[in-house]
């Protein structure tokens, strides 16, 4: 292998380990700026979610409005299936999700504290994520989401 190609590979890697040390360091950080300044709180009290309005309440959220054009992730709870799509979220299972997530139930109701709720279920085990692309290309198509590394702790 010539010097140049191997420089390339090396340069490569070593922006790419950068890259993951940035996004998975301080992956439990809470970090707020999530929801719209007028999602979050009503009259001073978090917004009730439950099954009924999930999909509203997300497609709410600043998160989901910055995902990237091409994004596809797939959410299901205990009793739906949730297509999450940038700026929109809709019932219906997504068909070849870059991403599927699995939140049980319990959690729904307190996301209108979304932040600390995604935590809890986290640290407890209870979120799971799949990825249906390598790290490295997940890492690169959704770099834009970095901004939300605490709240979600999963990029």
């Amino acid at each position: 292998m010539n010097k140049r190609v191997y420089s390339i590979i090396v340069i490569s890697l070593g922006i790419l380990a950068i890259a993951s040390i940035l996004l998975f360091a301080g992956k439990f950080q809470h970090f707020n700026a999530v929801q719209n300044s007028d999602s979050q709180k009503t009259s001073g009290r978090t917004i009730q979610v439950n099954e009924d309005n999930l999909a509203s309440y997300l497609s709410s959220l600043n998160l989901i409005h910055e995902l990237p054009r091409s994004a596809l992730i797939s959410l299901r709870t205990d009793k739906e299936y949730y297509t999450i799509r940038k700026g929109s979220v809709i019932e219906g299972k997504a068909a070849s999700p870059d991403i599927s997530v699995y939140l049980p139930s319990k959690y729904v109701s307190g996301l209108g504290d979304f932040c600390p709720t995604l935590f809890k279920a986290l640290s407890s085990g209870d979120l799971k994520i799949e990825l249906h692309m390598s790290k490295a290309f997940t890492i690169l198509k959704y770099a834009g989401m970095y901004k939300y590394k605490g709240c979600l702790g999963i990029l």
